[in-house]
């Protein structure tokens, strides 16, 4: 069964019924503003590309504490346990605006070989950086009819 993560942290079934176990895999997770979309940005000389952005349950979830964190439901990111974290849900409302002009800020690269990268952005007046970790890979496709020719993945996005 999908399950669909809502406003208040409550996981919904198809069903309409607030799911009530002590975990789920993340896999299993829709939220409606982090669906899996394409980007188009046009390079200098001109050129199109189109990118398929999707998103970590890290942009909505925090590292489970084992101490407090007993009475949430564990949602379960490969082998990581994590916990649903109000503050980084509302944070990543913002996350499709911020790559929809992606070409006009400045993001960083790591040497790394996963092309890993940083985007920071001032956000609502807060003194803090939001930054955006996500990873950027050749990899063509074709997502709802529209070929594309790289895959933005955002692993974490939270304010620092």
């Amino acid at each position: 069964m999908k399950y669909k993560l809502i406003k208040d942290g409550n996981i919904i079934g198809s069903n309409n019924q607030i799911y009530n176990g002590k975990e789920i895999n993340s896999t299993n997770i829709s939220i409606d503003h982090l669906r899996d979309h394409i980007i188009k940005i046009q390079l200098p000389k001109g050129d199109i590309i189109k990118i398929k952005v999707k998103y970590s349950c890290h942009c909505w979830t925090r590292k489970f504490d084992e101490h407090n964190d007993q009475d949430q439901i564990k949602i379960i990111d490969g082998k990581n346990s994590r916990v649903f974290c109000n503050d980084r849900f509302n944070w990543s409302t913002n996350l499709n605006n911020l790559f929809t002009n992606l070409e006009n800020n400045s993001f960083f690269l790591s040497n790394a070989e996963r092309n890993y990268g940083t985007y920071s952005v001032q956000m609502n007046n807060n003194e803090n950086l939001y930054t955006v970790f996500f990873s950027l890979k050749n990899e063509k496709g074709r997502f709802n009819g529209i070929r594309y020719q790289l895959v933005l993945f955002v692993e974490s996005a939270y304010f620092r």
